[in-house]
């Protein structure tokens, strides 16, 4: 393999890395070997003793390349698997070739730096070359982790989204339209399901949305609200929030209780989700109650500063469209819940 993990987390190709240096598989995470100047392109090696666990690994990437393999085929593309692209120093799990399309296709089970992650996406994009991240679907436990968070990318017609590989099952998963915001005690996603006898080429080019289903997580009880805001009042992280709110004339006693009772979380913004429903709050009920311009109201707060988005590795291109296109989607989730309000 020609990429692997410094001991700081960080990706290195073979032909840059030290000698001196120690680095780890992306997948199984043990010790690997540089290998450079013996008359071959540099490379890293997994170290004998780590054989066994390197295999174990590489069995769930086999079955995935496999199903792309075998759905390609079905469907008359050609393809290669394991494919070399020099100009990167990586290889490429499954590249599809078509007259007028390059596509990649990457089935990323081991977890990489969102930095590592956004450079090899910027990478293939700068040859000319479509990128697809598939994630592993038994490692979809919920929106918290970091890691899936990473892999979210967004479209207009399919709101934020990935892709995912049912390994069992033999599927491929698109899940779409995930809430912007979210109470963690209780929340669903929603997922489209296409068996391996559907062209999955057509569908990464144009899913279709027929047979959507429903996917909920709970994670823990509603809190006190008063114990919430004690926690808000004592954590220093938390008082250059609070300053925002006194700015504006509001205290966390003047929120409504929902707002602490939950424990809300935000895929797009730095910022906690409490706050930027506190300030969508502060707006509706200052005399405007009107959710057509609250998208320009939060706009205002991403140019005063108060309100940051989170950048998002697979998310190229337009920053400020963007982040009017998912306002937008957090409008339409906010008008969906007028009880809130």
């Amino acid at each position: 393999m020609y990429a692997a993990l410094s001991s700081r987390g960080i990706l290195v190709y073979a032909n840059q890395a030290m000698m001196k240096g120690k680095y780890y598989c992306p997948d199984c995470k043990q010790r690997v070997q540089l290998i450079q100047g013996t008359g071959q392109q540099a490379h890293f090696r997994h170290q004998s003793r780590n054989k066994r666990l390197a295999g174990a690994e590489s069995d769930q990437h086999k079955k995935a390349k496999a199903l792309l393999a075998a759905n390609a085929s079905r469907h008359g593309y050609h393809y290669c698997l394991e494919y070399p692209l020099k100009d990167l120093d990586q290889i490429a799990d499954f590249l599809l070739i078509k007259k007028d399309l390059l596509r990649v296709l990457e089935f990323q089970k081991s977890k990489i730096s969102s930095a590592s992650l956004a450079a090899r996406h910027k990478s293939y994009l700068r040859m000319g070359l479509e990128i697809i991240w598939l994630l592993d679907h038994q490692a979809v436990t919920g929106l918290e982790s970091q890691w899936i968070r990473q892999n979210i990318n967004y479209q207009a017609r399919l709101g934020a989204y990935f892709w995912a590989l049912d390994l069992a099952a033999g599927d491929l998963l698109l899940y779409h339209h995930l809430p912007i915001i979210y109470a963690k005690e209780s929340y669903a996603c929603s997922y489209q399901r296409y068996s391996n006898q559907v062209d999955w080429q057509t569908v990464l080019t144009q899913p279709s949305l027929n047979s959507t289903q429903t996917r909920s997580f709970k994670k823990g009880r509603k809190r006190s609200s008063q114990q919430a805001i004690a926690q808000l009042q004592a954590s220093p992280q938390a008082r250059p929030y609070i300053y925002q709110l006194y700015e504006l004339g509001f205290s966390l006693m003047d929120l409504p209780e929902w707002l602490f009772s939950y424990r809300w979380q935000g895929l797009y913004f730095k910022e906690p989700a409490w706050l930027v429903l506190a300030l969508a709050w502060i707006y509706l009920v200052s005399g405007s109650n009107d959710f057509s311009s609250l998208r320009d109201y939060l706009t205002q707060q991403i140019d005063r500063g108060r309100l940051h988005p989170l950048p998002m590795p697979l998310m190229t291109g337009d920053l400020f469209g963007l982040t009017v296109a998912v306002i937008e989607a957090l409008i339409f989730s906010l008008a969906k819940a007028p009880t809130l309000w």
